[in-house]
């Protein structure tokens, strides 16, 4: 029971690990698309 209890934490920890990543991720295309538009346009 207690190795299944911490097997599913380890999962959850990972998921929230691999969403942190993905908002960091889609912030650094949001600048690159900010940053390409001003230079196209400017």
């Amino acid at each position: 029971m207690r190795l299944s209890v911490l097997a599913g934490l380890h999962i959850v920890d990972e998921l929230f690990r691999a969403r942190e990543d993905q908002d960091q991720v889609a912030g650094r295309v949001d600048a690159l698309i900010a940053l390409l538009e001003r230079t196209v346009s400017g």
